[in-house]
């Protein structure tokens, strides 16, 4: 498998829907990308800076299409404007920034499932109410009973 790997990474003309169909067949690059690579194949019409992009540089046409994973809904999308549209009405991205979130305002190295997944649910409950921005986030995060009633001596 190595040298599959090695092979596929020194192919400069493979497009990145190429590669990430290798990595989804391949074990085991499958056990983590095929929980991600379908969000980057929809945001693959912007290039390293933002800019909007039709085609590779090399002229063939970019295929922004892809499926979500199970977990966030597995809604089939055409581009990242679908990408969008998914993630917010799912709930499963907001639920999940929430999640880390909190993990970084206490700085906890690992999550944990008691107190912080009933924080992650208040939050995210709370941030239903706003205008559901990220500032509209860290600021139900900063008034969070996590982050204003932590025990003694905690971070």
């Amino acid at each position: 498998v190595q040298k599959q790997v090695d092979e596929q990474l020194a192919d400069m003309t493979a497009t990145e829907r190429q590669k990430a169909d290798f990595r989804d067949t391949t074990s085991p690059c499958n056990t983590c990308h095929l929980n991600f690579d379908q969000y980057g194949l929809a945001l693959e019409t912007f290039d390293a800076i933002g800019r909007f992009r039709a085609n590779y540089p090399n002229g063939t046409p970019i295929d922004a299409s892809s499926t979500l994973p199970a977990g966030a809904g597995g809604a089939m999308i055409k581009d990242a404007a679908d990408l969008a549209k998914a993630v917010a009405e799912n709930g499963v991205f907001t639920r999940c920034l929430t999640s880390n979130l909190i993990k970084y305002a206490l700085a906890e190295e690992v999550a944990t499932l008691t107190a912080n997944d009933c924080a992650v649910t208040d939050v995210a409950t709370q941030l239903q109410a706003t205008d559901q921005s990220f500032t509209s986030l860290v600021r139900a995060i900063a008034l969070s009973k996590s982050l204003s009633q932590r025990a003694v001596g905690a971070p």
